[in-house]
């Protein structure tokens, strides 16, 4: 029994020394994933090119959203002034016209009245202002009665007050009253763009009938168009007013649409938001209200050191680089990346000195990889 005893206890202690120990390593950023050495001939014929990190001044972004919108004073309604047939238009929803420029033209016989009724009260107030300057000498002279005298000079005054008023509904319906003669009374009366912009909407169509003040066009002027930006109250310390803004859209996010902040509405919506109002350097045909832009409020430039964005690739959750620390070594670094501009990104975590792989990246990868 002693005996049997004696040989288990010596086969326990044989095999606790003979078996492997486990070794603790401390995490390290190359942990994770492989080096790889390369031979001479291999890495000149691999096309590797590698690059210091560089310092450069680069902004501090902060990502928004918003919608291009115009102030209610730059929608224009262009109505109808008189009823009339539409007799003609070949203006379209999202073309531009200028200042002055014919919309549509109108017919009806109701200018023809106007009109007629505008000259026949012209050709009565002459008289009658003849009529006013003789009796004006005559009662100078105690050659006519103040009666008479009084009634002249009311029914004068009466004709004034209704050529006037005639006049401006002539001018309401595009008719220079001065320019109109006997010879140029027509049936036809055009509407007009009263400013520089495109159009938004058409209603109607040639030969439809319009009553007076109905709508026939909406026109944008562009002159104030802005974007208003929803910035979550949380960041409201991180905009000012003359802060660069950078927008995009979705579908061409390579086209960037510069502007600055002008104006910021402090008043806290529903959503936890604040409005910051942009103007644009320079208004493209593109902007048309009621369009979504991403944007970026762009911060005072920071000096960072920096990558091409070309060199750092994800894996398992982290970002990483590949560091040439000898000659035909890469050895591989996980990297805290801050903000990014123009192709080239932030590393928090980077000594100048580190020779990162810019080309032939994937080849490298594929390499470590597969050893």
């Amino acid at each position: 029994m002693k005996s049997n005893k004696f040989i288990i206890a010596f086969m326990f202690i044989l095999n606790a020394c003979s078996a492997p120990t486990e070794s603790v390593t401390p995490s390290t950023d190359n942990q994770e994933l492989k080096s790889y050495v390369w031979t001479h001939a291999q890495l000149q014929r691999s096309g590797i090119t590698t690059a210091y990190p560089q310092k450069r001044s680069i902004h501090k972004t902060l990502e928004v959203f918003g919608k291009i919108e115009v102030p209610p004073q730059n929608r224009i309604t262009v109505a109808v002034p008189l009823g009339g047939f539409l007799q003609h238009s070949t203006i379209l929803p999202g073309q531009k016209v200028n200042k002055g420029q014919v919309l549509a033209t109108l017919q009806d016989a109701a200018y023809v009245d106007l009109q007629r009724a505008y000259l026949d009260a012209t050709t009565q107030l002459n008289m009658l202002e003849l009529e006013f300057k003789r009796q004006l000498d005559l009662v100078q002279q105690n050659a006519t009665s103040q009666k008479q005298f009084e009634q002249t000079k009311a029914a004068y005054d009466s004709e004034r007050i209704l050529v006037k008023a005639l006049a401006e509904r002539l001018q309401l319906i595009g008719i220079n009253p001065s320019s109109l003669s006997a010879e140029r009374i027509s049936s036809k009366i055009t509407l007009r763009s009263p400013v520089n912009g495109f159009v938004t909407a058409v209603f109607g169509n040639n030969g439809k009938y319009f009553n007076a003040t109905e709508i026939l066009f909406e026109i944008v002027d562009p002159s104030d168009i802005h974007l208003t930006l929803q910035v979550n109250e949380k960041d409201r310390n991180a905009i000012e007013i003359n802060q660069d803004v950078v927008a995009f859209s979705n579908t061409q996010p390579d086209i960037k649409y510069k502007g600055k902040i002008v104006l910021i509405n402090n008043h806290i919506s529903n959503e936890n938001t604040i409005e910051a109002h942009c103007h644009f350097e320079k208004y493209i045909n593109a902007l048309l209200p009621g369009l979504t832009l991403n944007a970026q409020i762009l911060s005072k430039p920071i000096d960072a050191l920096t990558i091409n964005q070309e060199a750092i690739f994800n894996e398992r959750g982290l970002n990483w680089v590949f560091i040439q620390t000898q000659d035909t070594l890469f050895t591989p670094k996980s990297v805290h990346v801050g903000q990014s501009q123009n192709g080239f990104v932030e590393l928090k975590n980077i000594n100048p000195q580190d020779k990162i792989v810019i080309t032939g990246l994937n080849e490298i990868r594929m390499k470590a990889n597969t050893k």
